[in-house]
């Protein structure tokens, strides 16, 4: 390939990245319902034809367009938070001013940036059929939307920080933990950027709000939600605007190539692009780790302070929102407990006893959970065949896997101590959990199996690859004189 500007740039480039993330929209109408599709007039007197499913690729299209510029709080979510903070129809007044002047900013920065992002989407990104999703178009235009979603960014989120800080300020002492949560749940739909790690994209204080707890309970969790907000607050802000920095990053390095770059390039160019591309994708997955850290640190503490049924629906909203199918032989187990402690004869000492097994249990399996979602997710994402990223990819497996068989372990050793207890009366408790002991015995033999077929694999892929075969010498022919 020869060594053309591209290179050259490439070789001296110091990225500028951006320090911003989501550029905002405000032209959005009140609640924002889509029309609705036309009828044929012929069928005015039949029954309403069937909406039409909409065309491959529109609703990828909206959804991107919503993260890149985010809709404003319409007056209702406000007026769903005055109700909630208990504010006065005394108060109507400056919430009408507040909102106008909240409206007025989101207009602003649509004005400057959110239509020009909006304007400038078809040509930075396209429909991909094969993976049914928007994938970016590395153009010129691609590195100018993501400088206008930058700068709309910072003062869409000047705004929303305003309107949540003089409406939480409005609110009772009492009701100041109402107000932070409000705020939070607001920031982390207007900040928040997709994960690749479920864990790490999961708000907690939504999962606490769903389960209906009492106000004795609410009082008892408030310390650690707010401590919770303070830590995820500001790394929300940071992930969100280094995300957009990475994302510039590696669309400037693939504008600067150009398309078809590779076809020209030598092995080794296209190595040195290999490396800074894998650097960035790395890069923006370690983003997601203080999220993922926080969330663990904090669930684990949610749980230590509500009583068992309540924690236990809390950990199973959790394992539900992260990777449901990886937690179902928890679920299994925590009924057959549950329904041991409710059988004729068990006495309540003997049923809360058993219930404090369960939780015991279920603290020592929460980590290892996560972290066997986490492999899991990471895994997902690699799809290249090249070798290293081979060897990578079947070493999360590994680790999944490992992973499950030590749970499966813990939750074997739980559900023999359950058994041990039944009495005559629990009888028909026992086929449900010998069913339920050899399934995790038979899946668990099943997994090391795999895990040993993937070690062989893997050390196939560490070893060097043959060097290629040696030309062969020519035949040298006799020389004839005639």
């Amino acid at each position: 390939m020869t060594r053309s500007s591209p290179w050259i740039l490439l070789s001296t480039l110091v990225l500028a990245c951006p320090a911003g993330v989501v550029a905002q929209s405000a032209a959005d109408a009140e609640d924002g319902a889509s029309p609705a599709a036309a009828t044929d007039a012929s069928a005015a007197n039949t029954e309403p034809a069937a909406k039409p499913e909409p065309a491959p690729g529109v609703e990828e299209r909206e959804s991107l367009l919503r993260r890149l510029v985010p809709t404003p709080m319409t007056r209702s979510e406000l007026d769903a938070w005055a109700t909630a903070l208990e504010l006065t129809d005394g108060d109507t007044t400056r919430l009408n001013d507040l909102y106008a002047a909240y409206r007025l900013a989101y207009a602003s920065a649509m004005d400057q940036h959110g239509g020009r992002v909006a304007s400038l989407l078809n040509a930075s990104y396209q429909y991909d059929a094969d993976r049914h999703a928007m994938v970016p178009r590395f153009t010129p235009q691609l590195l100018e939307l993501l400088d206008e979603r930058r700068h709309g960014r910072v003062a869409v989120l000047d705004a929303e920080r305003e309107l949540a800080s003089v409406v939480g300020a409005m609110a009772s002492a009492e009701l100041q933990p109402v107000a932070r949560r409000l705020a939070f749940q607001r920031f982390f739909a207007v900040a928040g950027e997709p994960t690749v790690f479920a864990s790490a994209g999961t708000d907690l204080v939504q999962l606490v709000e769903e389960l209906d707890l009492t106000p004795e309970e609410r009082a008892a969790l408030a310390s650690t939600l707010d401590d919770y907000i303070r830590k995820m607050t500001p790394v929300l802000e940071w992930r969100s605007r280094t995300l957009i920095e990475l994302e510039r990053e590696k669309a400037q390095i693939l504008v600067i190539l150009g398309p078809e770059w590779d076809l020209t390039a030598t092995p080794e160019e296209r190595e040195q692009v290999r490396e800074q591309l894998d650097a960035i994708q790395q890069a923006v997955l370690r983003t997601e780790l203080p999220l993922r850290g926080v969330n663990r640190e904090t669930l684990t503490a949610l749980a230590r302070l509500l009583r068992p049924d309540r924690a236990s629906l809390l950990r199973d909203r959790y394992h539900r929102a992260v990777a449901p199918q990886l937690f179902e032989d928890e679920r299994t187990l925590s009924d057959l407990v549950k329904l041991s402690s409710q059988m004729p004869g068990v006495g309540t000492e003997d049923a809360e006893s058993r219930l404090e097994m369960l939780m015991a249990a279920q603290a020592r399996l929460l980590p290892l959970g996560i972290d066997q979602a986490d492999a899991a997710d990471e895994a997902s994402t690699i799809d290249r065949l090249d070798r290293q990223a081979a060897t990578h990819r079947i070493s999360l497996l590994i680790r999944k896997l490992e992973l499950g068989v030590t749970r499966r372990e813990i939750l074997a050793e739980t559900a023999r101590g359950l058994q041990a207890l039944l009495g005559a009366e629990e009888a028909p408790l026992v086929p449900q959990l010998n069913a339920y002991i050899a399934d995790l015995a038979n899946r668990d033999r099943a997994d090391r199996w795999t895990i040993d077929v993937y070690r062989v694999r893997l050390e196939e892929l560490l070893r060097p690859p043959p060097p290629p075969p040696a030309p062969e010498a020519p035949v040298e022919q006799e020389f004839d004189p005639r």
